[in-house]
């Protein structure tokens, strides 16, 4: 699906997508295949897992973007078929430096990463980083530096309790 990211329909072209996201080409194999890595969704779940892209084999409607290994790209992505199809050339926006430049123009000119992430978050309202935990999940507590401590403190405030209830039953039996 081709997806016509330009300044005077931006909101149509958010609403179109499935996902948005900021994110690192690996592994591209030029019309073939690519991986992206995400640094920062503007649509979409937040997840750190790599965004596998699949070269149609088809002819498409519209031209298609050229995705460089190690490039940081901010994409706009069409689901089909359940997974996310390669972007349209203007649906790429190549950032480099804080620079942004779209691969086909669309009337927005030579940006700032800025500039793009503020007109985008206009739109969908959303800027979520992925955890870089190892396991995917989100920061966790330290047990020998918070829960064994809380619950030591807790436990002797419990004793304390007990033993005053004890001497006070003793003065005072009923």
């Amino acid at each position: 699906m081709c997806i016509s990211v330009v300044s005077d329909s931006l909101a149509q072209a958010v609403q179109a997508s499935s996902l948005i996201v900021i994110a690192r080409v690996t592994d591209a194999t030029p019309a073939r295949s690519a991986l992206l890595q995400p640094e920062a969704f503007l649509k979409g779940s937040a997840s750190n897992a790599g965004i596998p892209l699949e070269y149609p084999l088809d002819s498409s409607p519209c031209p298609l973007a050229t995705l460089r290994p190690s490039s940081r790209v901010l994409v706009f992505l069409a689901s089909q078929g359940g997974q996310p199809g390669w972007p349209g050339t203007s649906q790429v926006v190549d950032l480099d430096n804080a620079t942004a430049v779209q691969q086909e123009d669309g009337g927005f000119g030579p940006s700032t990463e800025a500039a793009w992430v503020s007109r985008v978050r206009s739109v969908t309202g959303q800027y979520a980083v992925p955890s870089r935990g190892g396991d995917g999940g989100g920061a966790s507590i330290d047990w020998n530096k918070t829960i064994l401590p809380v619950g030591a403190a807790i436990a002797g405030l419990l004793v304390v309790g007990l033993a005053l209830m004890r001497v006070w039953h003793r003065i005072d039996p009923s």
